[in-house]
Protein backbone atom coordinates (compact mmCIF):
# COMPACT_ATOMS: atom_id res chain seq x y z
CA UNK A 1 0.00 0.00 0.00
CA UNK A 2 2.67 2.44 0.90
CA UNK A 3 4.58 1.62 -2.41
CA UNK A 4 1.91 2.37 -4.66
CA UNK A 5 1.13 5.61 -2.66
CA UNK A 6 4.55 6.77 -3.77
CA UNK A 7 4.21 5.27 -6.91
CA UNK A 8 0.62 6.90 -7.58
CA UNK A 9 2.54 10.32 -6.78
CA UNK A 10 5.32 9.42 -9.36
CA UNK A 11 3.37 8.45 -12.17
CA UNK A 12 0.41 10.44 -13.25
CA UNK A 13 -0.97 11.03 -16.77
CA UNK A 14 -3.94 13.54 -17.06
CA UNK A 15 -6.82 11.52 -15.27
CA UNK A 16 -4.83 10.99 -12.39
CA UNK A 17 -2.51 8.62 -11.03
CA UNK A 18 -1.18 5.64 -12.95
CA UNK A 19 -0.55 3.35 -9.94
CA UNK A 20 -3.89 3.33 -7.35
CA UNK A 21 -4.00 -0.34 -6.48
CA UNK A 22 -5.66 -0.96 -3.54
CA UNK A 23 -3.78 -3.72 -1.38
CA UNK A 24 -6.54 -6.60 0.71
CA UNK A 25 -5.39 -8.23 4.06
CA UNK A 26 -6.79 -11.19 4.79
CA UNK A 27 -7.02 -11.68 9.22
CA UNK A 28 -8.07 -13.29 11.79
CA UNK A 29 -8.38 -13.73 15.86
CA UNK A 30 -4.67 -14.58 16.54
CA UNK A 31 -3.45 -12.59 13.86
CA UNK A 32 -4.58 -8.87 15.58
CA UNK A 33 -3.59 -10.40 18.92
CA UNK A 34 0.34 -10.05 17.45
CA UNK A 35 2.37 -6.95 18.35
CA UNK A 36 3.34 -6.25 14.60
CA UNK A 37 -0.67 -5.84 14.04
CA UNK A 38 -0.67 -2.60 15.92
CA UNK A 39 2.76 -1.45 14.66
CA UNK A 40 1.66 -1.31 11.24
CA UNK A 41 -1.77 -0.97 11.62
CA UNK A 42 -1.10 2.83 13.81
CA UNK A 43 1.46 3.35 10.47
CA UNK A 44 -1.28 3.11 8.39
CA UNK A 45 -3.65 5.08 9.65
CA UNK A 46 -0.96 7.62 10.28
CA UNK A 47 -0.45 7.76 6.65
CA UNK A 48 -3.93 7.87 5.95
CA UNK A 49 -3.45 4.59 3.59
CA UNK A 50 -6.94 4.80 2.00
CA UNK A 51 -5.71 2.19 -0.80
CA UNK A 52 -5.77 -0.70 2.33
CA UNK A 53 -8.44 -2.94 3.70
CA UNK A 54 -8.54 -5.14 6.29
CA UNK A 55 -10.92 -7.95 6.44
CA UNK A 56 -11.00 -9.59 9.70
CA UNK A 57 -12.55 -12.66 9.89
CA UNK A 58 -14.30 -12.25 13.69
CA UNK A 59 -15.46 -15.79 14.69
CA UNK A 60 -13.95 -15.28 17.98
CA UNK A 61 -12.17 -18.62 18.49
CA UNK A 62 -8.34 -18.94 18.47
CA UNK A 63 -5.75 -22.69 18.42
CA UNK A 64 -6.25 -23.01 21.90
CA UNK A 65 -10.64 -22.17 22.31
CA UNK A 66 -12.79 -19.47 22.75
CA UNK A 67 -11.14 -15.70 22.47
CA UNK A 68 -13.09 -14.80 25.77
CA UNK A 69 -10.41 -16.67 27.50
CA UNK A 70 -7.78 -14.04 26.03
CA UNK A 71 -8.72 -11.45 23.94
CA UNK A 72 -11.67 -9.07 24.84
CA UNK A 73 -10.87 -5.75 23.60
CA UNK A 74 -12.78 -3.89 21.26
CA UNK A 75 -11.41 -3.81 18.45
CA UNK A 76 -13.19 -1.66 16.53
CA UNK A 77 -12.51 1.40 18.88
CA UNK A 78 -8.89 0.25 18.52
CA UNK A 79 -9.28 0.88 14.97
CA UNK A 80 -10.90 4.01 14.94
CA UNK A 81 -8.54 5.01 17.42
CA UNK A 82 -5.53 4.69 14.88
CA UNK A 83 -7.30 6.81 12.21
CA UNK A 84 -9.36 3.57 10.45
CA UNK A 85 -12.60 3.36 8.99
CA UNK A 86 -14.63 0.53 10.69
CA UNK A 87 -17.29 -1.34 9.46
CA UNK A 88 -19.15 -4.66 10.79
CA UNK A 89 -21.01 -7.09 8.54
CA UNK A 90 -22.36 -10.63 9.27
CA UNK A 91 -19.21 -12.46 6.88
CA UNK A 92 -21.46 -14.87 5.87
CA UNK A 93 -23.77 -12.53 3.43
CA UNK A 94 -22.04 -12.11 0.42
CA UNK A 95 -23.99 -8.74 -0.28
CA UNK A 96 -22.97 -7.24 2.96
CA UNK A 97 -19.62 -7.89 2.70
CA UNK A 98 -19.77 -6.61 -1.48
CA UNK A 99 -21.11 -3.85 -0.25
CA UNK A 100 -18.31 -2.78 1.98
CA UNK A 101 -15.78 -3.45 -0.26
CA UNK A 102 -17.05 -1.13 -3.08
CA UNK A 103 -14.87 1.67 -3.67
CA UNK A 104 -17.28 4.00 -4.84
CA UNK A 105 -18.90 3.77 -1.10
CA UNK A 106 -15.40 3.63 0.62
CA UNK A 107 -14.60 6.49 3.11
CA UNK A 108 -11.93 8.40 1.40
CA UNK A 109 -8.49 9.38 3.31
CA UNK A 110 -8.54 6.08 5.74
CA UNK A 111 -8.06 2.71 5.93
CA UNK A 112 -10.80 0.40 6.38
CA UNK A 113 -11.19 -2.45 8.64
CA UNK A 114 -14.20 -5.05 7.99
CA UNK A 115 -15.01 -6.81 11.00
CA UNK A 116 -16.58 -9.58 9.00
CA UNK A 117 -18.42 -11.64 11.98
CA UNK A 118 -18.46 -15.61 11.28
CA UNK A 119 -19.05 -18.91 12.66
CA UNK A 120 -15.84 -21.48 12.72
CA UNK A 121 -16.59 -24.47 11.14
CA UNK A 122 -20.03 -23.24 9.49
CA UNK A 123 -22.32 -25.96 8.97
CA UNK A 124 -20.45 -28.62 10.99
CA UNK A 125 -23.17 -30.30 13.14
CA UNK A 126 -19.96 -31.18 15.90
CA UNK A 127 -17.27 -28.84 15.61
CA UNK A 128 -19.14 -25.32 14.29
CA UNK A 129 -18.31 -22.79 16.51
CA UNK A 130 -15.14 -24.48 18.59
CA UNK A 131 -11.42 -24.39 17.90
CA UNK A 132 -12.00 -28.20 16.88
CA UNK A 133 -12.25 -26.81 13.37
CA UNK A 134 -9.16 -24.17 13.88
CA UNK A 135 -6.66 -27.20 12.82
CA UNK A 136 -8.05 -30.16 12.55
CA UNK A 137 -9.61 -31.81 9.27
CA UNK A 138 -13.51 -32.47 9.25
CA UNK A 139 -12.97 -35.73 7.76
CA UNK A 140 -15.28 -37.90 6.10
CA UNK A 141 -18.38 -38.91 8.64
CA UNK A 142 -18.07 -35.42 9.78
CA UNK A 143 -17.34 -33.84 6.20
CA UNK A 144 -20.66 -35.75 5.31
CA UNK A 145 -22.87 -34.45 8.22
CA UNK A 146 -21.99 -30.62 7.16
CA UNK A 147 -22.51 -31.22 3.40
CA UNK A 148 -26.45 -32.96 4.28
CA UNK A 149 -26.69 -29.56 7.06
CA UNK A 150 -25.65 -27.34 4.32
CA UNK A 151 -27.85 -29.17 1.31
CA UNK A 152 -24.89 -29.85 -0.75
CA UNK A 153 -24.73 -33.40 -2.25
CA UNK A 154 -22.83 -36.22 -0.99
CA UNK A 155 -21.16 -37.52 -4.31
CA UNK A 156 -19.08 -36.37 -6.38
CA UNK A 157 -16.57 -35.85 -2.91
CA UNK A 158 -15.21 -32.23 -4.24
CA UNK A 159 -17.98 -30.58 -6.84
CA UNK A 160 -17.35 -26.68 -7.82
CA UNK A 161 -21.13 -25.41 -8.18
CA UNK A 162 -21.75 -24.50 -11.73
CA UNK A 163 -22.85 -20.85 -10.61
CA UNK A 164 -19.25 -20.42 -9.26
CA UNK A 165 -17.43 -21.51 -12.70
CA UNK A 166 -19.47 -19.17 -14.66
CA UNK A 167 -19.42 -16.03 -12.09
CA UNK A 168 -15.12 -16.42 -12.22
CA UNK A 169 -15.01 -16.81 -16.14
CA UNK A 170 -16.88 -14.05 -16.45
CA UNK A 171 -14.48 -12.04 -13.86
CA UNK A 172 -11.35 -13.08 -15.66
CA UNK A 173 -12.74 -11.45 -18.65
CA UNK A 174 -13.78 -8.53 -17.13
CA UNK A 175 -10.18 -8.76 -15.54
CA UNK A 176 -8.58 -8.79 -18.34
CA UNK A 177 -10.48 -5.94 -19.72
CA UNK A 178 -9.65 -3.68 -17.08
CA UNK A 179 -5.96 -5.01 -17.42
CA UNK A 180 -5.41 -4.19 -21.23
CA UNK A 181 -7.52 -0.80 -20.92
CA UNK A 182 -4.71 0.23 -17.97
CA UNK A 183 -1.67 -1.31 -20.45
CA UNK A 184 -2.64 1.19 -22.97
CA UNK A 185 -3.20 3.58 -21.09
CA UNK A 186 0.47 3.24 -19.39
CA UNK A 187 1.73 2.59 -23.14
CA UNK A 188 0.79 5.65 -23.97
CA UNK A 189 2.36 7.53 -20.76
CA UNK A 190 5.42 5.44 -21.54
CA UNK A 191 5.70 7.15 -25.37
CA UNK A 192 5.35 10.83 -24.04
CA UNK A 193 7.93 13.09 -23.25
CA UNK A 194 11.03 11.33 -21.99
CA UNK A 195 8.25 8.91 -19.15
CA UNK A 196 10.31 5.89 -20.52
CA UNK A 197 14.11 6.73 -19.57
CA UNK A 198 12.33 8.03 -16.35
CA UNK A 199 10.12 5.42 -15.24
CA UNK A 200 13.44 2.71 -16.33
CA UNK A 201 15.94 4.61 -14.41
CA UNK A 202 13.40 5.24 -11.12
CA UNK A 203 12.64 1.38 -11.11
CA UNK A 204 15.62 0.05 -11.46
CA UNK A 205 16.29 -2.11 -8.42
CA UNK A 206 19.16 -4.08 -9.39
CA UNK A 207 21.74 -3.28 -12.42
CA UNK A 208 23.99 -0.69 -10.79
CA UNK A 209 27.71 -1.51 -12.46
CA UNK A 210 28.42 2.31 -13.21
CA UNK A 211 27.28 3.52 -10.00
CA UNK A 212 29.34 0.65 -7.89
CA UNK A 213 32.32 1.64 -9.90
CA UNK A 214 31.93 5.90 -9.37
CA UNK A 215 31.57 4.48 -5.53
CA UNK A 216 35.33 3.20 -5.31
CA UNK A 217 36.40 7.04 -5.87
CA UNK A 218 33.92 8.48 -3.50
CA UNK A 219 35.60 10.26 -0.96
CA UNK A 220 34.72 10.23 2.77
CA UNK A 221 36.41 11.79 5.48
CA UNK A 222 38.69 9.96 7.24
CA UNK A 223 38.49 8.28 10.10
CA UNK A 224 35.08 8.35 10.47
CA UNK A 225 32.41 5.74 12.58
CA UNK A 226 31.46 3.22 9.96
CA UNK A 227 27.53 4.35 10.23
CA UNK A 228 29.08 8.01 9.23
CA UNK A 229 30.95 6.50 6.41
CA UNK A 230 27.72 4.30 5.64
CA UNK A 231 25.36 7.81 5.88
CA UNK A 232 27.96 9.10 3.17
CA UNK A 233 27.48 6.07 0.76
CA UNK A 234 23.89 6.54 1.28
CA UNK A 235 23.94 10.54 0.17
CA UNK A 236 26.06 9.25 -3.42
CA UNK A 237 23.99 6.45 -3.94
CA UNK A 238 20.34 7.95 -3.27
CA UNK A 239 21.80 10.55 -5.94
CA UNK A 240 22.31 8.25 -8.55
CA UNK A 241 19.74 5.26 -8.37
CA UNK A 242 16.48 6.72 -7.72
CA UNK A 243 14.08 3.54 -6.45
CA UNK A 244 16.79 3.59 -3.03
CA UNK A 245 14.29 4.27 -0.25
CA UNK A 246 15.53 5.19 3.29
CA UNK A 247 13.91 4.55 6.56
CA UNK A 248 14.47 4.47 10.45
CA UNK A 249 12.80 3.00 13.78
CA UNK A 250 12.68 6.55 15.18
CA UNK A 251 16.92 7.07 14.94
CA UNK A 252 17.67 8.26 11.45
CA UNK A 253 19.49 11.20 13.58
CA UNK A 254 21.54 8.98 14.91
CA UNK A 255 21.65 5.29 12.87
CA UNK A 256 22.85 7.83 9.71
CA UNK A 257 20.29 6.62 7.34
CA UNK A 258 18.85 9.97 6.55
CA UNK A 259 18.80 11.21 2.88
CA UNK A 260 19.88 14.31 3.13
CA UNK A 261 18.32 16.01 -0.20
CA UNK A 262 14.77 14.65 0.38
CA UNK A 263 12.31 15.25 3.87
CA UNK A 264 10.26 12.33 4.87
CA UNK A 265 6.99 10.95 3.26
CA UNK A 266 3.87 12.07 4.92
CA UNK A 267 0.25 11.72 4.58
CA UNK A 268 0.11 14.56 2.48
CA UNK A 269 3.04 14.23 0.53
CA UNK A 270 4.36 10.93 -0.65
CA UNK A 271 7.35 12.13 -2.77
CA UNK A 272 9.98 11.84 -0.24
CA UNK A 273 12.10 9.22 0.28
CA UNK A 274 12.56 8.98 3.90
CA UNK A 275 10.38 6.85 5.94
CA UNK A 276 9.92 7.43 9.69
CA UNK A 277 8.89 4.36 10.77
CA UNK A 278 8.65 5.22 14.50
CA UNK A 279 9.01 2.66 17.14
CA UNK A 280 8.13 0.26 14.97
CA UNK A 281 11.22 -2.35 14.58
CA UNK A 282 9.20 -5.53 13.67
CA UNK A 283 6.40 -3.84 11.25
CA UNK A 284 9.60 -1.64 9.58
CA UNK A 285 11.30 -4.77 8.44
CA UNK A 286 7.92 -6.33 7.15
CA UNK A 287 7.03 -2.93 5.45
CA UNK A 288 10.59 -3.26 3.84
CA UNK A 289 9.86 -6.58 3.02
CA UNK A 290 6.86 -5.73 1.18
CA UNK A 291 8.64 -2.44 -0.73
CA UNK A 292 10.57 -5.23 -2.37
CA UNK A 293 7.58 -7.12 -3.72
CA UNK A 294 6.25 -4.50 -5.19
CA UNK A 295 8.93 -4.28 -7.62
CA UNK A 296 10.11 -0.67 -7.21
CA UNK A 297 12.35 -0.28 -4.26
CA UNK A 298 15.49 -1.09 -3.09
CA UNK A 299 14.70 -0.03 0.17
CA UNK A 300 17.07 -0.04 3.57
CA UNK A 301 16.19 0.09 7.12
CA UNK A 302 17.90 1.47 10.32
CA UNK A 303 17.99 0.58 14.15
CA UNK A 304 20.77 -0.32 16.83
CA UNK A 305 21.70 -3.61 15.97
CA UNK A 306 20.53 -4.46 19.75
CA UNK A 307 17.10 -3.72 18.44
CA UNK A 308 17.39 -6.10 15.71
CA UNK A 309 15.59 -8.72 17.92
CA UNK A 310 12.42 -6.80 17.69
CA UNK A 311 12.60 -7.35 13.88
CA UNK A 312 13.96 -10.83 14.04
CA UNK A 313 11.21 -12.65 12.01
CA UNK A 314 10.78 -9.91 9.62
CA UNK A 315 14.46 -10.39 8.86
CA UNK A 316 14.04 -14.10 8.10
CA UNK A 317 11.30 -13.72 6.39
CA UNK A 318 13.07 -11.43 4.33
CA UNK A 319 15.89 -14.31 4.27
CA UNK A 320 13.41 -16.83 3.47
CA UNK A 321 12.06 -14.98 0.13
CA UNK A 322 15.39 -14.53 -1.00
CA UNK A 323 14.44 -10.18 -0.92
CA UNK A 324 17.34 -7.60 -1.01
CA UNK A 325 15.96 -5.81 1.68
CA UNK A 326 18.93 -3.67 3.12
CA UNK A 327 19.54 -3.64 7.14
CA UNK A 328 21.82 -0.84 8.93
CA UNK A 329 21.97 -1.95 12.62
CA UNK A 330 24.57 0.63 14.12
CA UNK A 331 26.19 0.83 17.90
CA UNK A 332 27.33 -2.65 16.86
CA UNK A 333 29.08 -3.61 20.43
CA UNK A 334 29.78 -2.93 23.89
CA UNK A 335 31.60 -0.14 23.58
CA UNK A 336 28.95 2.18 22.33
CA UNK A 337 29.19 3.31 25.70
CA UNK A 338 27.15 5.03 28.37
CA UNK A 339 23.61 3.36 27.15
CA UNK A 340 25.03 0.67 29.00
CA UNK A 341 23.73 -3.24 29.04
CA UNK A 342 20.43 -2.91 27.10
CA UNK A 343 21.60 -1.17 24.44
CA UNK A 344 25.16 -3.25 24.02
CA UNK A 345 24.56 -6.11 21.89
CA UNK A 346 26.72 -9.24 22.84
CA UNK A 347 25.13 -12.00 20.74
CA UNK A 348 22.87 -9.91 17.79
CA UNK A 349 25.75 -10.90 15.77
CA UNK A 350 26.01 -14.12 15.97
CA UNK A 351 21.93 -14.85 16.24
CA UNK A 352 22.12 -12.62 12.69
CA UNK A 353 24.87 -14.71 11.42
CA UNK A 354 22.51 -18.12 12.09
CA UNK A 355 19.79 -16.73 9.39
CA UNK A 356 20.14 -18.52 6.34
CA UNK A 357 20.48 -16.57 3.29
CA UNK A 358 21.19 -12.99 4.89
CA UNK A 359 24.56 -11.58 4.51
CA UNK A 360 26.06 -10.33 7.48
CA UNK A 361 28.98 -7.80 7.06
CA UNK A 362 30.64 -5.66 9.63
CA UNK A 363 33.11 -3.03 8.15
CA UNK A 364 36.36 -2.04 9.69
CA UNK A 365 36.61 1.47 7.83
CA UNK A 366 35.55 3.69 5.19
CA UNK A 367 36.66 1.26 2.30
CA UNK A 368 34.90 -1.66 3.44
CA UNK A 369 31.71 0.49 3.78
CA UNK A 370 31.62 0.76 0.23
CA UNK A 371 32.31 -2.40 -0.19
CA UNK A 372 29.24 -3.68 2.10
CA UNK A 373 27.31 -1.45 -0.20
CA UNK A 374 28.32 -2.55 -3.75
CA UNK A 375 28.07 -6.30 -2.25
CA UNK A 376 24.51 -5.46 -0.80
CA UNK A 377 23.32 -4.16 -4.17
CA UNK A 378 24.88 -6.75 -6.40
CA UNK A 379 23.13 -9.75 -4.25
CA UNK A 380 19.33 -11.22 -4.65
CA UNK A 381 19.56 -11.81 -0.44
CA UNK A 382 18.85 -9.52 2.13
CA UNK A 383 22.17 -7.77 3.50
CA UNK A 384 23.03 -6.75 7.40
CA UNK A 385 25.30 -3.56 7.86
CA UNK A 386 27.13 -3.58 11.28
CA UNK A 387 28.38 -0.70 11.61
CA UNK A 388 30.01 1.36 14.67
CA UNK A 389 28.97 4.15 16.72
CA UNK A 390 32.74 5.07 17.60
CA UNK A 391 35.55 6.23 15.13
CA UNK A 392 37.17 3.65 12.94
CA UNK A 393 40.24 4.70 11.48
CA UNK A 394 41.07 4.20 7.66
CA UNK A 395 43.38 1.13 7.16
CA UNK A 396 46.63 0.45 4.58
CA UNK A 397 45.61 -2.49 2.45
CA UNK A 398 41.79 -2.17 3.32
CA UNK A 399 39.75 -3.59 0.18
CA UNK A 400 36.03 -2.77 -1.42
CA UNK A 401 37.02 -6.52 -3.24
CA UNK A 402 38.23 -8.03 -0.30
CA UNK A 403 34.82 -7.05 1.25
CA UNK A 404 33.20 -8.88 -1.63
CA UNK A 405 34.81 -12.08 -0.78
CA UNK A 406 33.77 -12.26 2.67
CA UNK A 407 37.35 -11.94 3.94
CA UNK A 408 40.99 -11.30 2.74
CA UNK A 409 44.49 -10.75 4.16
CA UNK A 410 45.01 -6.96 5.14
CA UNK A 411 48.64 -7.94 6.55
CA UNK A 412 50.65 -10.42 5.55
CA UNK A 413 53.00 -12.40 7.94
CA UNK A 414 56.49 -11.32 8.01
CA UNK A 415 58.59 -15.03 7.38
CA UNK A 416 57.53 -17.64 5.69
CA UNK A 417 55.84 -19.72 8.23
CA UNK A 418 52.57 -17.99 10.29
CA UNK A 419 53.25 -17.91 13.99
CA UNK A 420 49.86 -16.89 14.49
CA UNK A 421 46.65 -15.88 11.72
CA UNK A 422 44.46 -13.41 14.07
CA UNK A 423 40.67 -12.95 12.37
CA UNK A 424 39.06 -9.55 12.65
CA UNK A 425 36.16 -7.71 11.80
CA UNK A 426 34.83 -4.12 11.85
CA UNK A 427 36.56 -1.63 14.31
CA UNK A 428 38.20 -4.72 15.89
CA UNK A 429 40.70 -4.88 12.71
CA UNK A 430 42.75 -1.97 13.71
CA UNK A 431 43.14 -3.70 17.51
CA UNK A 432 44.40 -6.89 15.61
CA UNK A 433 46.54 -5.11 13.67
CA UNK A 434 48.01 -3.20 16.28
CA UNK A 435 48.46 -6.74 18.42
CA UNK A 436 50.22 -8.20 15.41
CA UNK A 437 52.58 -5.15 14.94
CA UNK A 438 53.28 -5.11 18.69
CA UNK A 439 54.03 -9.40 18.27
CA UNK A 440 56.31 -8.47 14.73
CA UNK A 441 58.40 -6.57 16.98
CA UNK A 442 59.74 -9.41 19.64
CA UNK A 443 60.58 -11.38 16.50
CA UNK A 444 56.77 -13.57 15.69
CA UNK A 445 55.39 -13.75 12.33
CA UNK A 446 51.69 -12.74 12.48
CA UNK A 447 48.95 -12.58 9.18
CA UNK A 448 45.41 -10.28 9.99
CA UNK A 449 42.72 -11.61 7.96
CA UNK A 450 40.20 -8.76 8.17
CA UNK A 451 36.70 -10.57 8.17
CA UNK A 452 33.96 -8.69 7.20
CA UNK A 453 31.55 -11.48 6.39
CA UNK A 454 30.91 -14.90 6.54
CA UNK A 455 28.51 -16.13 4.33
CA UNK A 456 30.45 -14.09 1.18
CA UNK A 457 33.68 -15.82 2.56
CA UNK A 458 31.93 -19.42 2.66
CA UNK A 459 30.69 -18.55 -1.07
CA UNK A 460 34.26 -18.69 -2.45
CA UNK A 461 36.15 -21.99 -3.31
CA UNK A 462 38.08 -23.66 -1.15
CA UNK A 463 41.19 -22.93 -2.96
CA UNK A 464 40.28 -19.15 -1.79
CA UNK A 465 39.50 -20.07 1.56
CA UNK A 466 42.54 -21.92 2.22
CA UNK A 467 44.65 -19.32 0.89
CA UNK A 468 43.48 -16.72 2.75
CA UNK A 469 43.32 -18.62 6.39
CA UNK A 470 46.67 -20.15 5.83
CA UNK A 471 48.15 -22.95 7.72
CA UNK A 472 49.01 -21.36 11.10
CA UNK A 473 50.84 -22.12 14.15
CA UNK A 474 48.66 -21.04 15.89
CA UNK A 475 44.56 -19.29 15.42
CA UNK A 476 42.73 -16.41 17.13
CA UNK A 477 39.59 -13.96 16.95
CA UNK A 478 39.16 -10.60 18.12
CA UNK A 479 35.30 -9.58 17.69
CA UNK A 480 33.69 -7.28 20.05
CA UNK A 481 30.68 -9.82 20.16
CA UNK A 482 29.71 -13.59 21.22
CA UNK A 483 32.29 -16.09 20.15
CA UNK A 484 29.52 -18.22 18.71
CA UNK A 485 30.67 -19.72 15.66
CA UNK A 486 33.84 -18.45 15.28
CA UNK A 487 35.70 -21.81 16.08
CA UNK A 488 34.41 -22.90 12.41
CA UNK A 489 37.34 -21.01 11.44
CA UNK A 490 39.68 -21.11 13.70
CA UNK A 491 39.65 -24.00 15.35
CA UNK A 492 38.79 -25.63 18.89
CA UNK A 493 42.21 -24.79 20.70
CA UNK A 494 42.01 -21.20 18.64
CA UNK A 495 41.83 -17.84 20.83
CA UNK A 496 38.49 -15.79 21.43
CA UNK A 497 39.37 -12.56 22.09
CA UNK A 498 35.39 -11.68 22.24
CA UNK A 499 32.74 -10.21 24.66
CA UNK A 500 30.81 -13.32 26.26
CA UNK A 501 29.07 -10.87 28.74
CA UNK A 502 26.41 -8.02 29.02
CA UNK A 503 28.69 -4.91 29.05
CA UNK A 504 28.49 -2.36 31.44
CA UNK A 505 27.34 1.42 31.19
CA UNK A 506 30.69 2.96 31.26
CA UNK A 507 33.01 5.42 28.64
CA UNK A 508 34.32 3.16 26.05
CA UNK A 509 38.00 3.82 27.61
CA UNK A 510 36.50 2.67 30.66
CA UNK A 511 34.99 0.00 29.59
CA UNK A 512 38.17 -1.22 27.57
CA UNK A 513 39.87 -1.75 30.31
CA UNK A 514 37.72 -3.35 32.55
CA UNK A 515 37.16 -5.61 29.65
CA UNK A 516 41.12 -6.08 29.27
CA UNK A 517 40.47 -4.69 25.41
CA UNK A 518 42.94 -3.10 24.39
CA UNK A 519 46.48 -3.97 23.08
CA UNK A 520 48.46 -4.84 26.02
CA UNK A 521 46.05 -7.04 27.57
CA UNK A 522 45.31 -8.83 24.52
CA UNK A 523 49.32 -8.83 23.49
CA UNK A 524 49.92 -10.54 26.60
CA UNK A 525 47.56 -13.24 26.75
CA UNK A 526 48.70 -14.46 23.35
CA UNK A 527 51.97 -14.53 24.41
CA UNK A 528 50.91 -16.22 27.66
CA UNK A 529 49.17 -18.77 25.82
CA UNK A 530 50.94 -19.34 22.80
CA UNK A 531 54.84 -20.55 23.81
CA UNK A 532 56.03 -20.16 20.90
CA UNK A 533 55.49 -16.35 20.37
CA UNK A 534 56.05 -15.99 24.17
Amino acid sequence: ALGQKINGNRYQDATGPLFDSTTYVLTGDGCLMEGISSEASSFAGHLNLDNLVLIYDSNDICLDGPTSECFTEDTAKRYESYGWNVVTVNGHDFDALDNALNPETRLKGKPLLIIAKTMIGFGSPNREGTSESHGKPLGDDEGNQTKEALGIALEPKFIVPPEVSIFFNKKINDDKAKEDSWNERFGNWLNTDNNKNTYELNTNTRNHTSVLNSLQSLEIKPNLATRASSQAAIQFLSEHIPSILGGSADLSCSDSTYIKSSSFVTKDDFSQRNVKYGVREFAMAAIATGLVIEGSFRPFIGTFLTFSDYMKNGVRLAALMKLPVIYQFTHDSIFLGEDGPTHQPVEHLASLRSIPNLNVIRPSDSTEVKGAWAAALQTEHPTAFILSRQSAPDLENSSMEGVSKGAYIIKKESKDSIDLCILATGTEVKLALDVAKNLEAEGSSVRVVSFPCWELFKDQEKAYQDETLGKAQQYAVIEAQSRFGWHEFIGKDGLCFTIDSFGASAPESALRKEFKYNIEDITNTIKKSIPLIA
